[in-house]
């Protein structure tokens, strides 16, 4: 699988698409001439354009870097939200609510597959409509509550039925099996009607602890190891949908990192039944090593 960040830049404007529509197509027909028609990509948006958010920006570490929600806007009113408000004077309006974002949200992620699809010939399979949405970084993103993301996700879905949009949509994109990412799986999949547009789950894993020692970081070997078995379990209880691993990182250089990545691999495959894995990439600055 090939992951593609769809979205805005790291500045407050408007953004835009940062998508290589050439690159798409040369990397689908490399694949389809190799294996076959079996790749799929996914498509990752980060941010939304600035205008559709509260802080007018695509980056940001406030609470005001989330989409324009007329329906569910204050954390009282949301009992999902894990984050408080706090009284900052100059919020919009003192947080009124202004125009609803989701459809115009909807209608420029749909935007974004069909040019996919005009420029390349190919839908992309998915669309992560939040990535990471416990995370408000200074980096372009978005929060989103485990609610808001069900409501986007309903209207999203039903965007992309109106248009004959054949990519489905993924939730959660957060790190690990934690409370929180089955707290966010809850409110989308216990949902019937967001539930129905949901084809794909997904997680993130980040090197917190070195799968090699024998000290102190067995104790989160066996917490780890917990988290997926009640993965497992939680997949089948949702009718088998498919769980990729799309995004990992900050594992050590050389033998020693590809050893740990490895080994979380297979702990991934083998007991939480992770269908597929996806390497976020080779090296980084910040000392990831290679596979």
């Amino acid at each position: 699988i090939y992951g593609f960040p769809s979205g805005a830049s790291s500045e407050c404007n408007n953004g835009g698409s940062l998508f290589n529509y050439n690159l798409f197509a040369q990397l689908r027909n490399q694949q389809i001439a190799l294996q076959g028609d079996t790749t799929r990509f996914i498509l990752k948006s980060w941010s939304p354009p600035a205008w559709m958010k509260y802080n007018n920006c695509t980056v940001g570490t406030s609470t005001y870097n989330t989409l324009i929600m007329d329906d569910i806007l204050l954390p009282e009113e949301d009992p999902s939200a894990s984050w408080s408000l706090p009284a900052q004077p100059g919020a919009p309006n003192s947080w009124a609510r202004p125009l609803d974002r989701k459809q115009e949200y909807s209608e420029w992620l749909a935007a974004q597959a069909l040019a996919l699809y005009t420029f390349s010939g190919f839908w992309p399979d998915y669309i992560s409509i939040a990535y990471e949405p416990t995370f408000k970084q200074p980096y372009a993103s978005m929060g989103l509550s485990p609610l808001q993301l069900k409501n986007q996700i309903i209207v999203t879905g039903k965007r992309f039925e109106k248009e004959n949009i054949p990519t489905k949509l993924v939730i959660s994109e957060d790190l690990g099996f934690s409370d929180e990412w089955f707290n966010y799986a809850d409110f989308v999949l216990q949902n019937p009607s967001s539930k129905s547009y949901i084809d794909l789950l997904s997680f993130h894993h980040i090197r917190t602890f070195n799968p090699l020692s024998f000290n102190f970081d067995v104790l989160k070997n066996y917490i780890t190891f917990q988290r997926h078995i009640r993965a497992s379990s939680y997949i089948r209880l949702q009718g088998n949908r498919p769980i990729w691993q799309t995004e990992c990182s900050n594992f050590g250089y050389g033998q020693h990192g590809a050893i740990q990545q490895a080994i979380i691999f297979n702990r991934e495959l083998k007991y939480a039944k992770v269908s597929a894995e996806l390497w976020w990439t080779t090296i980084l600055s910040s000392g990831d090593g290679y596979v």
